[in-house]
Parts: C-alpha cells; sequence; structure tokens
C-alpha cells in the first residue's frame, strides 16, 4: 500500500478546515506586505470559461484571442477530451475567435475537458504561454454530481496480468456507496487502495489477471460522494489482459503534415521510403514518431529529448503513433537531434530494445518575386517571373515630381511587422545613366496583402531619345520571408523612364 493511502474501510481525515484557514493567515500576510498586484488579461477567453459549466444545444465551444494569431498554429493548441480520449473535430474562426465543431454530437450527462495549451507568436513575432483548462458538462447534466474524471489505463486497451487500474472522482467518493455500486466481470478476487482524499480508487487483482481475458469494471450510478451526491451516470470500463515480455519498435521518425484530420500522414513517398537518420522538414511539419506496439504514453513522453531544447507540443494521433508539433515553427539553419531514449516502454512494460536519433533541419525554401506591376500602367507590364537587367522595361514617370509605383507580389507570405519592413528597407531604386545623375527617394509603402508590396519613388527624370535614363530596380537576397525563404539572388530589372 502506498503511504498515506488507506483501505476502502477507513474513513478520510478532516483536513479542509485547517487549509482554508492556513490559506486565509497566508492570503492577509501577502496583502498586508503589499504583494499582491493586478493579474494581467489572460490572452485566450474561453466558453464555457466556468469550472463544471453546463452548456446547452447550440452555445459555442469556443476560444477568443486577445491578439492576431497564424489560425491553423492556434488550432493545434486547442483540444477537447473525455476521460477515454479526445474529441474529434474541426473548427471554425470569426476574426480572433475559434469555435471548435465536434465531428458528432456531445453527450448529455458526459464530463468533457477544454484544453488550450502551447506557446504561439503573435502578429509581431512575440511569442505567448497560453494554458486554459476548463471542466464542463453538455445539456442537461449537473455539474454537481460526481463524475469520474481519469480512468488509467485507458479503457479499451490490453493490459498485463499484473497491472492495476487507476480511478479517478470529481469528489470524495462514500467507499460503501462504492462497492455497492462496483462490479467485475469475470467475477476475480481484487484489492482496493484510495488515496487519502477519497478521490482515486487503485484497482489490483489478488492473483494476476487471467492471461487472454477480457475483463470488464461496471460502477453504477448508485456511487455517491461523502455527502450523497449520486454519480451523474454509470461507466463500464473493458481491457483486455495479454502477456507479452516482447520489446517494441521505433517503426519510423518522419517529417508529417500537420492536420488531425489527416491523422498527422508521413510527407515522404507514397513508396514508403524511410526518412532515415537524416532529413529535412518543411517550416511548419510535424514529426511523426510510430512504434510497433501501443506504448506508455508518459514513459515514452519523457523518453522522446529534442536537442537544442525547444517549444514542441507532443500528441498521440493513437496508442503507436507520437507526433511533436513545433512551437512556433522550426527555426531556418538549425540543426536538431530527436533521441528516442530506451526508457520508452509499451502499455505492458517492456522498455525498448535500444534507443533511436534522427538528425533533421528546416528545408531551405526559395523566396521567388512572381511579378511586378508598375503604375500607372505601362505596356511593358507586369513583368515576371524572368527579370533582365539588360532589357529595359519602360517606366511613364509624368510630370514633376516624376513619382511611380511598384507592385511587387511574392511567392511566400511576410506576416509580422519585422519581415515586412525588412524587405520595405532593402527594395531599391539606383540611377545608372548618365553616371552621377541622382537615385529616386522612396515616399511610401504599403502592404496590400501579406504578398503583395507597393513601394513609391519620386525623383525619377524623364528620358528621350537623345538623352536616355537608366535605373536599376533591386529586390536583394537578403530579404526574408515570415518563412524563412530567400531569393537565391538579387533581382535585378532595367529600367528606362519616359515621359508620358
Amino acid at each position: 500500500m502506498n503511504p498515506g493511502w488507506r483501505s476502502s474501510r477507513v474513513r478520510a481525515a478532516p483536513r479542509a478546515a485547517i487549509l482554508v484557514l492556513f490559506g486565509a493567515a497566508l492570503a492577509q500576510g501577502l496583502a498586508s506586505c503589499n504583494l499582491f498586484e493586478p493579474a494581467p488579461d489572460p490572452p485566450v477567453v474561453t466558453h464555457p470559461s466556468k469550472h463544471n459549466q453546463v452548456i446547452r444545444a447550440g452555445e459555442p465551444i469556443s476560444v477568443r484571442f486577445r491578439f492576431s494569431v497564424d489560425r491553423t498554429a492556434a488550432a493545434e493548441l486547442v483540444r477537447v477530451s473525455t476521460v477515454t480520449g479526445t474529441v474529434s473535430g474541426s473548427s471554425s474562426w470569426n476574426g480572433r475567435t475559434l469555435e471548435f465543431v465536434p465531428h458528432l454530437p456531445l453527450q448529455p450527462r458526459t464530463p468533457y475537458r477544454l484544453e488550450v495549451e502551447g506557446t504561439i507568436p503573435d502578429g509581431n513575432g512575440r511569442p505567448h504561454r497560453v494554458s486554459a483548462h476548463v471542466r464542463f458538462f453538455y445539456e442537461s447534466a449537473a455539474g454537481s454530481g460526481l463524475y469520474l474524471e481519469l480512468v488509467d489505463p485507458q479503457p479499451g486497451t490490453t493490459i498485463a496480468t499484473g497491472s492495476r487500474i487507476q480511478l479517478g472522482f470529481s469528489h470524495a467518493v462514500d467507499e460503501e456507496s462504492f462497492r455497492a455500486a462496483f462490479d467485475l466481470t469475470p467475477s476475480t478476487p481484487y484489492d482496493i487502495e484510495w488515496n487519502p482524499q477519497g478521490t482515486v480508487a487503485v484497482i489490483r487483482p489478488e492473483e494476476p489477471w487471467e492471461h487472454f481475458r477480457t475483463y470488464r469494471f461496471t460502477i453504477s450510478d448508485r456511487v455517491a460522494t461523502t455527502d450523497g451526491q449520486r454519480a451523474v451516470r454509470a461507466w463500464e470500463l473493458a481491457y483486455h489482459v495479454a502477456e507479452d515480455d516482447s520489446s517494441p519498435e521505433v517503426v519510423d521518425i518522419t517529417p508529417a503534415l500537420r492536420s488531425w484530420e489527416q491523422r498527422f500522414p508521413s510527407t515522404l513517398p507514397a513508396s514508403g521510403s524511410a526518412a532515415g537518420e537524416w532529413f529535412t522538414v518543411a517550416f511548419d511539419d510535424a514529426i511523426r514518431v510510430e512504434f510497433s506496439k501501443p506504448m506508455d504514453r508518459t514513459r515514452t513522453e519523457t523518453a522522446v529529448r529534442l536537442t537544442p531544447a525547444r517549444a514542441v507540443r507532443r500528441e498521440w494521433v493513437d496508442d503507436n503513433v507520437l507526433v511533436l508539433i513545433p512551437q512556433p515553427d522550426w527555426e531556418p539553419s538549425v540543426e536538431y537531434m530527436l533521441r528516442v531514449e530506451p526508457s520508452a516502454a509499451d502499455t505492458l512494460g517492456n522498455r525498448l530494445a535500444g534507443g533511436r536519433t534522427v538528425v533533421f533541419e528546416r528545408a531551405a525554401q526559395e523566396l521567388t518575386v512572381l511579378e511586378v506591376q508598375g503604375e500607372p500602367h505601362d505596356e511593358q507590364f507586369p513583368i515576371g517571373p524572368v527579370y533582365s537587367e539588360h532589357l529595359a522595361a519602360a517606366l511613364s514617370v509624368g510630370h514633376h515630381p516624376h513619382e511611380y509605383r511598384f507592385r511587387i507580389r511574392f511567392s511566400q507570405p511576410f506576416l509580422d511587422e519585422a519581415t515586412r519592413q525588412n524587405a520595405q528597407d532593402l527594395v531599391r531604386v539606383q540611377a545608372l545613366f548618365p553616371p552621377g545623375s541622382g537615385s529616386p527617394a522612396r515616399i511610401g509603402s504599403t502592404w496590400s496583402s501579406d504578398t503583395e508590396l507597393s513601394v513609391s519613388y519620386s525623383g525619377f527624370t524623364p528620358g528621350t531619345d537623345g538623352d536616355p535614363r537608366y535605373y536599376l530596380l533591386i529586390i536583394p537576397a537578403s530579404i526574408r520571408s515570415s518563412i524563412g525563404g530567400s531569393l537565391e539572388l538579387d533581382l535585378r530589372q532595367l529600367l528606362r523612364s519616359v515621359s508620358r
């Protein structure tokens, strides 16, 4: 028996009053020292927002972010679950509010959990840590009743002959009512241990579970709390027993498409070729780690290590597949090493026969300029995607102050202020001929979309056949998009100014 735990025949110690008095004294002491400060606004607001809140049919399950976010990355942080697993669903957006839409109707009298967990950058690239957890009910469920909020191992899995079943409840359980409500089929002698609070029960067989048998644990709604509140529903849990001492293996570690709907498929060719010990990833790829057997999730997550350390979200597609989702995207020019230590174990406790290490880095992504449009609309515009510093495009620069605007469309997005400002500052027009003539000055720049930059210049000199004027539009390779792409070489386009 664990220290401090007791059999079901022992009453819980009355500790609540002591904790309340201590908490009140501590709060009063801190307040007298002026250590309390107003808490900042949380980065997200959820609906439901209160613990044990009941939502009705038609009410949304939503998360509102207080800052602009990448919607795909934000959706990856939101999860709705029950004690038996993740609720599948999709997301829709209205401004900064994400609404979770379950694929199947939610069930009344069932406790659900809304989680928003991870790190995400805002529109200016500043990372924000987001952590919100709300337990709620759907429709007519009464949030004040007793419910089951933890089952370990997960129901429906295979367990070993010596495995224990852990049940966690929302309130302290009256143990006499639990014995009357609990049934184990086939009938098997077992022991129950309770934690001091009376909220966690651990069930172990007196003799090992029988090999190749399926056991069903039934808890009727007659089970009640110590103050008489009945359970919100009944539960039935099933486990299959199979002893297996073979070690699990890492089948493969590959880059994967970041999609719950498609269950994070590998981005390698359909031929099934393995990634090997080194591979490249797209900026937002997940890393998919596939095992040969159902794994103990806690022990396996602890055994997976990434160097250099960075924020990743760990999710299980099923008991055999773990995915690592970068929070935010993988950094360019960084070589990552992923190590699965031998301490990873399957659901029967068997450890890996050996570790596995892979090295990966973000693939270089070439940025291209799809086209350059001129305003006013000259006949030779738009130009691209082929550009020349030998064949000139004519510009109609008009009267004084001889202004012209270029609209530059890129192949990759510029999402944050830093990358946009860098691009605006680096694009320039340089006077070529005659030597010593002044270059036009940039007088304004705007982004009409994430991929289109408009830049205006003043101070062109109109040329004539007898007095030609040549300029060079330069878009440097040092420009970087928000996903790290850059031009292979400086883009240089020859220009010839003419009067309108």
